[in-house]
């Protein structure tokens, strides 16, 4: 059993060791209650930690302590949008968290925030929500930002929807490795082979990702083909 004395006196280097040592629910709550006990739970840097570890275990008792939270930093808000957007379950908690953040904190979204609440209409085909998000990056100007730019793209590309998908891509002044990926990986999503490829070929410097995606989807094709032939 973890000691509440022991709170008073460790660093936070000790400290944040002790919460990774939390990997049940019971032993989650026992140090959310250390944590209250000794006012830890106010220190942002702590709440976030602990916050990160908890969504690990339960998406759900890591919401319950992320409104439980008295101060909350851009960086909890930010480590409530990513697990939520990881879930199969809670892309529109994700949504929902984005919105409070720009709505009730105080702060402005940085380009963490942008990258997973895109990634949470992506997978949640939210796509209302999606534009909305898209509206307030370009009021914070962060539209233009490499990482926002690739998430937008992944965005598009997972709703299907290769043609503004491919015109974020053309008007991105600052583009990277992950963004051509990204935008080949949109096209084979798609099974439009011949963009895909001309997009490969163009490119000045492939990966271990840029390969495999587009031996990934000619496999597609070739199994599509297959699957005809047999019927």
């Amino acid at each position: 059993m973890i000691n509440a004395k022991l709170f008073h006196y460790v660093n936070h280097s000790k400290l944040s060791s002790l919460i990774d040592l939390c990997k049940s629910i019971n032993q989650i709550k026992q140090t959310h209650a250390n944590l209250i006990t000794t006012a830890q739970i106010t220190l942002p840097v702590i709440a976030n930690k602990f916050l990160k570890n908890v969504a690990l275990v339960s998406l759900t008792y890591a919401h319950k302590l992320f409104d439980q939270i008295p101060q909350r930093d851009l960086f909890i808000y930010n480590t409530m949008i990513k697990a939520h957007s990881l879930s199969n379950h809670s892309y529109r908690d994700s949504i929902a968290v984005f919105q409070s953040l720009i709505r009730d904190s105080g702060y402005f979204p940085n380009r963490y925030s942008f990258v997973f609440a895109f990634g949470a209409c992506g997978n949640g085909m939210c796509v209302w929500e999606g534009e909305q998000v898209f509206t307030h990056a370009v009021k914070v100007g962060l539209d233009g930002n490499v990482f926002v730019v690739n998430a937008l793209i992944g965005m598009f590309g997972k709703w299907g929807n290769v043609e503004d998908a491919r015109k974020v891509f053309d008007s991105a002044v600052d583009r990277d490795l992950y963004s051509w990926n990204t935008m080949i990986g949109a096209y084979v999503g798609s099974g439009n082979m011949i963009q895909s490829k001309e997009l490969f070929d163009e490119m000045h410097e492939r990966d271990v990702v840029s390969w495999s995606t587009i031996i990934a989807g000619y496999v597609q094709v070739l199994q599509s083909l297959e699957s005809k032939i047999d019927k």
